[in-house]
């Protein structure tokens, strides 16, 4: 039986890939639900925002694709850098709160965000 072997270089390579296409599908539905939150940014700063906001995220132990996705759409809702400002000091803690799983604090600071955003007319 023939076993393929994967050094940790190959592997390196394939999660690069993974996380660009993720990224560059992250962007794609960022610009066609929610085009008004691009406004405020350069075209050419969306990418740079998505790829920190990912990197963010998983600081809060957020993982999964949904949750990162979530994570980006409370960043376009608050500002950039939202967990390090005071006026956000409760978004941050929503996130450390370790009694909740990290489904469970994201779905909880989508809900606060989206109770506290002006109602938006179409």
């Amino acid at each position: 039986m023939l076993m393929l072997i994967l050094r940790k270089e190959q592997i390196e390579v394939f999660a690069r890939e993974r996380r660009r296409l993720f990224e560059k599908k992250v962007l794609a539905k960022v610009r066609e639900l929610a085009p008004t939150a691009c406004v405020p940014y350069e075209p050419s700063r969306l990418p740079e925002l998505i790829h920190n906001s990912i990197n963010r995220a998983k600081t809060f132990g957020l993982t999964t694709e949904s949750q990162m996705m979530k994570f980006i759409a409370v960043t376009l809702a608050l500002s950039e850098s939202f967990d390090e400002l005071p006026r956000y000091a409760w978004a941050k803690e929503i996130l450390e709160i370790q009694q909740f799983k990290a489904d469970e604090r994201i779905k909880l600071l989508c809900e606060v965000v989206s109770q506290d955003l002006p109602e938006q007319t179409s």
